[in-house]
């Protein structure tokens, strides 16, 4: 057995470790960890998949020494090519995958916004968002809908 599954189940023990006794379990399941987890279940899943298809590539690339006739070995060549590939891919976004579910996992909800500035939270007045200066340009052409974002760097 490939140590996806393992992996996975060793994932998720470690971003559920226990609060302090008294915590309830909303605390423990929130949205963001319900999506690191399905992440997660979708990279274990995919890295499987590619580990699948990887096989079948090797069965077709046998089977591709033993041919003998041209038009069977060009299919079999392609065959064995196409799933390569896509066992590549595969192991690609499951590694992707991977990553944004342990990052949903181990990090925490981002700060809230205040509901209201005031003069006791002077913290959310300094600090400046990512998305001042944004400027959305939409332009209509004949034939062609586009969106140009621009930010100004300084």
């Amino acid at each position: 057995m490939r140590l996806v599954l393992p992996a996975l189940v060793l994932a998720v023990l470690l971003s559920l470790a226990p609060d302090p006794a008294h915590a309830e379990l909303t605390s423990m399941v929130t949205p963001r960890r319900l999506i690191g987890v399905a992440f997660l279940g979708s990279s274990a899943v995919l890295a499987q998949r590619g580990f699948d298809l990887q096989d079948e590539a090797d069965d077709f690339y046998a089977s591709y020494k033993q041919a003998s006739d041209p038009s069977e070995i060009e299919k079999l060549y392609q065959r064995t090519t196409n799933r390569d590939v896509k066992s590549q891919v595969s192991w690609a976004l499951a590694a992707a995958f991977g990553v944004t579910g342990v990052r949903l996992l181990l990090t925490g909800a981002p700060e809230k916004p205040a509901m209201q500035v005031g003069s006791s939270d002077e913290s959310a007045v300094a600090r400046r968002s990512w998305r001042d200066g944004i400027r959305w340009l939409p332009t209509i052409e004949p034939g062609r809908l586009s969106l140009r974002v621009e930010r100004s760097l300084f």
